[in-house]
């Protein structure tokens, strides 16, 4: 198992709990890999602590498998704010992963060398044969043996038996094997070492614990053909004390001193159909020798134990022997004999068929038959010195005659409890069967028994609570039978090995816990109370989740839950009742509880002027109170009040739910757009338009275009483009207002003055402006107007020379300014002027049109009867 951290920031208090929902995988260990230490836990659930950002830690879970099946593993871990303790609180973030969990099993293998050297002598000592077995799986084997199936005439030399475990240690001595009977003896092996009979022989992974050698030497007698091979049988038990692989290998050819030597021969031995249910096979037999068959040529056919020939089955095909065979009991196994037919030419083939039969009360496995070509020949005996007539092999063969037959499992067995029609409950089951041998001939019959006496297994005091006939293994066992719910624990699906021709049957009980479906699927109201839970005898109740429960431990609770959300609350409660036996039924409840009638939607506060939506949750009644309700039994109001005002609403829901609620709409005052006035620019003003700022107001100028920013209160335009621009503000509420003003661009007036310019000292002169729509003189103490309020004519009495301007508007709002030098003259004023002219270029001298050079003089009478002379003195110059 991994666990890791793979958001943005650490991972508080994490936290994993391992669950078996059949409750075989117990004693749950989690060690730390890292630092080899377990995690401690509380309560069932593993404490990580804290993960880091992207820290990674890999745990190994550890458990007893009480189960011989593969057993389903829920895993749910995550984080906590803080220390997870308890399953019955909800934590901050959890995540869910199954698995499958199953014990591996051992698997043996093992290689034979020997007998090497020279060959001995009958009756000497036989080199030793060295057997070297091994786990080639995970899991370990127990009780392990080692069975070996010696020829006619060969046995072991006592007291030279020796075992090197572990295979890199040295060897040391063990006892004699036991004789079994019929030629075959027996090492057990776990008894022989400490190490094995403690902790058997474990898994590949342990090398070199998980391999052994075994050594002995032999000896012959006269009865024993020369070059037959010992074969050997390693077995034990794995898990659930079910039996191992069985390994069969043989030696090599014991090899003895003899007078001659035996041509090749080379055997075939074939079934005819596979061994299955049938008690009866057919077996051929092809042989074919490398010469000329000669007149003490034989085979031997050793057939395993319990099996026999078929009297009168015997049929020749090519060559073959005279007819039915020679039949000897050899070590309590039926051996046939056949005599090879002399003048055989060499390869040419000699075939018959036979029938053996015994099949049917023969284990699922594998069987193995030899078959032995011998020749007549003679050898001497090393112990007493004497020629012996013995048998020599030319040729043979170890056939495996393997017995296949469906291997039925039950690899799921639900119960599940429905509220029968009528009253009291109906039980449904489920069974999954399997079949993982060779193909089924028959329906599967599964019987469904209550275990009265507790022993886990079939046994004849059982009840039989109901049967189903199985014909297609694809599709599950359903049917249903009555009890009560507090015996279904002890109920269990039994495929009888009695009904069936299978390699293996199975008993299975039901996946815990047993679900009892209540039907119970109420709708309540916000608040509404409920009563739930049904009352077992001898049952201790639990509650998951507690959330709304008056109490998490009592049979009968009291369910309420106020849903102040927007949606259905779904709850899924479990009522888990656990009897004394460890029996757990999980009775199950779907409630909804609808959320409260009331207000869905209503905006909190508006504009002064603007609308209110009020928007009540779904029903089939409304009923609205406020100011500027309309319509109160619309789902949806829209209201505009002038001042801030409560409104309620009672809604009845689809199911009858009843509910009242009530919002507040505040209104806000508007914020004050000030643009200013209108506006003229005249040529020369500065084009900028001048709002009231208030400093939390956001301001907004349309048409923007043509103005330098629209978004202050003070933007330039530009572009002398008239128009109306109009000024929005918002406040911090998001209320607005709404100003505008027009904007126009002026031209000043065509403004002139008409009055004397030279006055009298003492006297006064009218002055007259024109050309504007209003005037203003100055100095203006020195004027007096003669027609206010336009005053586009004043008199003025200068005492001495005064210069008088005057102001004129234009009708569009600009301005113009001129001004008039009056001069004051005291008494007479004389003044001279020169003007010089070529001769023959006249100029004008006061009106006068000359060319001729003098002095002329012009005289004006002014008011109070004083002189103004203005003379000039016209020079003329020769042009030559």
């Amino acid at each position: 198992t991994i666990v890791a951290s793979q958001q943005s920031q650490e991972a508080p208090h994490c936290w994993l709990q391992a669950q078996s929902p059949s409750g075989l995988l117990t004693d749950l260990i989690l060690l730390d890999t890292g630092t080899g230490d377990p995690v401690p836990e509380v309560n069932g659930i593993f404490q990580l602590g804290q993960l880091d950002t992207n820290e990674v830690r890999s745990y190994q879970l550890i458990a007893l498998n009480l189960s011989c099946q593969e057993e389903d593993l829920d895993l749910t871990f995550g984080w906590n704010c803080t220390p997870y303790l308890d399953a019955k609180d909800i934590p901050c973030v959890s995540w869910e992963q199954a698995f499958k969990a199953l014990s591996p099993n051992g698997e043996l293998e093992l290689q034979v060398e020997g007998p090497l050297g020279d060959c001995p002598q009958l009756c000497d000592t036989v080199p030793y044969h060295q057997i070297t077995i091994f786990n080639a799986d995970l899991g370990p084997v127990c009780e392990l043996h080692l069975d070996a199936i010696l020829p006619t005439g060969f046995s072991v030399l006592p007291g030279t038996s020796q075992l090197a475990y572990p295979s890199d240690d040295s060897f040391v001595d063990i006892s004699d094997p036991l004789d079994l009977g019929n030629g075959t003896v027996r090492w057990p092996l776990y008894q022989e070492n400490a190490l094995l009979a403690a902790d058997c022989l474990p898994g590949v992974t342990a090398g070199p614990l998980h391999e052994l050698r075994l050594r002995f030497l032999g000896t012959t007698d006269c009865s024993f053909t020369v070059g037959s091979k010992l074969t050997f049988q390693a077995t034990g038990q794995q898990n659930c004390a079910l039996p191992t692989n069985i390994i069969t290998r043989q030696g090599m050819p014991v090899c003895i001193q003899t007078f001659d030597e035996a041509d090749e021969t080379f055997i075939n031995v074939n079934l005819e159909s596979p061994v299955g249910c049938q008690d009866t096979v057919t077996l051929s037999f092809g042989i074919v020798h490398t010469d000329q068959s000669g007149a003490g040529d034989s085979i031997r056919v050793k057939l395993p134990v319990d099996l026999q020939y078929v009297f009168g089955s015997f049929t020749g095909l090519l060559n073959p022997p005279a007819g039915e065979p020679l039949i000897a009991n050899v070590n309590g196994q039926e051996e046939l004999r056949w005599g090879f037919p002399p003048g055989v030419p060499a390869w040419s083939p000699i075939s018959f068929q036979v029938q053996v039969e015994g099949f049917a009360e023969k284990p699922c496995g594998t069987e193995y038959l030899t078959a032995q070509a011998t020749a007549e020949t003679q050898a001497i005996c090393a112990l007493t010195g004497d020629t012996c007539s013995v048998h020599l092999e030319s040729g043979s063969t170890l056939e495996a005659l393997p017995i296949e037959r469906p291997i039925l499992q039950i690899p799921t067995f639900t119960l599940e409890i429905w509220p029968a029609f009528g009253g009291g409950d109906s039980i449904a089951y489920s069974i999954e069967v399997e079949n993982l041998g060779a193909n089924l001939s028959q329906s599967v019959e599964i019987d469904l028994y209550l275990d009265l006496d507790g022993d886990l297994q079939w046994s004849a005091d059982d009840q039989l609570v109901g049967s189903h006939s199985l014909t297609d293994l694809l599709l599950p066992a359903n049917g249903v039978f009555l009890l009560p719910p507090q015996q279904l624990c002890r109920v269990y699906a039994y495929i009888d090995p009695g009904k069936h021709c299978a390699c293996s049957t199975d008993l299975r009980f039901p996946t815990a816990p047993i679900i009892y479906h209540t039907g119970q699927e109420p709708v309540l109201c916000s608040g509404e109370e409920l009563v739930l839970g049904a009352c077992l005898p001898g049952a201790n109740t639990n509650w998951a989740p507690a959330e709304g429960l008056s109490c998490d431990t009592c049979c009968q609770t009291l369910f309420q839950w106020i849903n102040s959300g927007l949606e259905p609350a779904v709850f899924d409660l479990t009522q888990e009742m656990t009897f004394a036996d460890g029996c757990q039924v999980n009775y199950q409840y779907g409630l909804t509880v609808r959320p409260q009638p009331g207000i869905l939607y209503a905006d909190p506060e508006i504009c002064l002027g603007g609308q209110a939506n009020l928007v009540a949750t779904s029903g089939v009644s409304y009923h609205w109170q406020g100011p500027g309700i309309t319509d109160p039994s619309l789902p949806v109001q829209q209201v505009s009040p002038i001042a801030t005002a409560s409104f309620s609403v009672t809604v009845v829901d689809t199911v009858g739910c009843l509910g009242v609620d009530t919002t507040l709409v505040s209104v806000l005052p508007l914020p004050l757009a000030d643009a200013g006035g209108d506006t003229v620019f005249c040529p020369g003003d500065l084009l900028q338009l001048h709002a009231i700022f208030q400093a939390d107001y956001d301001y907004l100028w349309m048409p923007f275009g043509n103005l330098s920013d629209p978004n202050v209160a003070d933007p330039e335009l530009l572009a002398p483009i008239p128009g109306a621009y109009t000024l929005t503000v918002t406040d911090p509420f998001n209320c607005q207002d709404v100003d505008t003003i027009q904007v126009t661009f002026g031209a000043p007036p065509n403004l002139s003055i008409a009055g004397d310019d030279m006055i009298c000292l003492g006297n006064s002169t009218l002055l007259t402006a024109s050309g504007a729509v209003a005037y203003a003189w100055s100095p203006a103490a020195a004027v007096e107007c003669l027609d206010p309020p336009l005053c586009d004519s004043v008199s003025v009495a200068p005492p001495g020379t005064t210069i008088y301007s005057v102001t004129g508007i234009s009708d569009s709002g600009c301005p113009a300014e001129l001004s008039l030098t009056v001069m004051v003259i005291d008494s007479n004023m004389m003044t001279i002027d020169t003007i010089e002219t070529c001769a023959g270029t006249p100029v004008s001298v006061h009106d006068l049109l000359t060319d001729v050079a003098g002095f002329y003089c012009d005289t004006t009478v002014l008011a109070n009867e004083c002189l103004f002379i203005d003379c000039i003195d016209l020079r003329v110059s020769d042009t030559t």
